[in-house]
């Protein structure tokens, strides 16, 4: 069972990409994202690499959390290696076998695809943090762990999922 976390741990948790390196790491790739979105066609490539390396970090900043260090990591080479570091590209297989078997259900049955969709992007949260403590995409997929971390976390998950569909919301609307 997890140990209870207070609201002030709870919140140092949820800053800590908006400090240190990390911030200025957001600042710069949400200029180049920008540039790249602009661009248009000639610009996919600089957003495919960017995503690439964010989501990279992303996975190096889970680590540091993890291990408890405080101070989120320098984005450095070694990160953005492409060869160093296999969780994104794992996850991004995750979503692309999801979404061939809910296209799949879907024409047998939209309503159940509708159903299956819904309880993977419920799940996804709790895919991410397996593959980012296991390393293994079939653990990551199994329903069996994804149950076992989201009642692990029990209502630090849904108030994450609250977080996600609020961020979803904001950004739809900016847009």
């Amino acid at each position: 069972m997890a140990a209870p976390i207070n609201d002030n741990s709870l919140l140092h948790h949820l800053i800590r990409p908006a400090r240190g390196g990390a911030l200025a790491l957001v600042i710069v790739f949400g200029i180049l994202f920008t540039v790249a979105a602009s661009a248009g066609l000639p610009g996919l490539p600089l957003g495919i690499i960017l995503l690439s390396w964010f989501f990279k970090y992303a996975y190096i900043l889970f680590d540091h959390v993890v291990r408890g260090f405080d101070e989120p990591p320098t984005l450095d080479i070694s990160m953005v290696n492409p060869v160093n570091e296999q969780r994104p590209l794992l996850q991004l297989l995750i979503v692309v076998i999801v979404a061939v078997i809910v296209k799949y259900v879907a024409i047998h049955s939209p309503a159940g695809a509708i159903g299956l969709a819904t309880l993977f992007l419920a799940a996804s949260p709790a895919s991410v943090a397996i593959l980012g403590l296991e390393g293994n995409p079939i653990k990551a997929l199994n329903p069996v762990a994804l149950i076992r971390m989201i009642a692990g976390l029990g209502g630090r998950y849904a108030l994450l999922l609250g977080i996600i569909a609020a961020a979803t919301l904001l950004l739809r609307r900016q847009s």
